[in-house]
Order: C-alpha cells, then structure tokens, then sequence
C-alpha cells in the first residue's frame, strides 16, 4: 500500500484532485481502482488505505512499532478525520 501510495503522489492520475471518496466509502474506490477505472482520486484512496493499516497495526503497537513508524514517516501527514466507512477499510 505504501508503494502504490507513493506510486500514486509521483504519478497521479490525470485529473488526480479530488479528496473525497467517489463511490461511498474508500475501499469501493480501492476496487474500481485496481478494476482499471479513473476516479480522480487514486492519490487520496492510496493515502487512506495506508491510514487504515496504520490504523490496525496500532492495535499491536509493541510488536509492529518499526513498520507504524515507517508507515507515518511516509505519509508525512496528520491523520484525517474518520469517514463513516474506514471501519471497513480497516
């Protein structure tokens, strides 16, 4: 996920400036993604998704401290506030 995050922020799509989920949640937008069609917001769904696993791995914070780390030093963001359906990306 990091690497098609960071795939997405080097190489966007064309019109890649859209920062909202386009089909209800980020993870719908994940799968119309990899199905091969252009939403407008690959760059965003790649950031989310890497939020969603950090997200998760915090749960085990002792045993995943190194990758957690890793992972916020590549987003080099604050975290975003919750959407109402990242429980399902998570």
């Amino acid at each position: 996920m990091a690497a098609l995050m960071n795939y997405r922020r080097l190489l966007p799509d064309l019109l890649d400036d859209y920062y909202q989920p386009i089909n209800s949640s980020y993870l719908t937008d994940l799968d119309a993604l990899f199905r091969g069609y252009s939403l407008g917001n690959s760059r965003r769904v790649a950031e989310q998704m890497v939020f969603a696993l950090v997200r998760v791995l915090h749960s085990s914070v002792d045993q995943y401290k190194d990758i957690i780390a890793f992972l916020e030093t590549t987003l080099d963001r604050e975290r975003p506030l919750l959407q109402v359906f990242d429980g399902f990306s998570d």
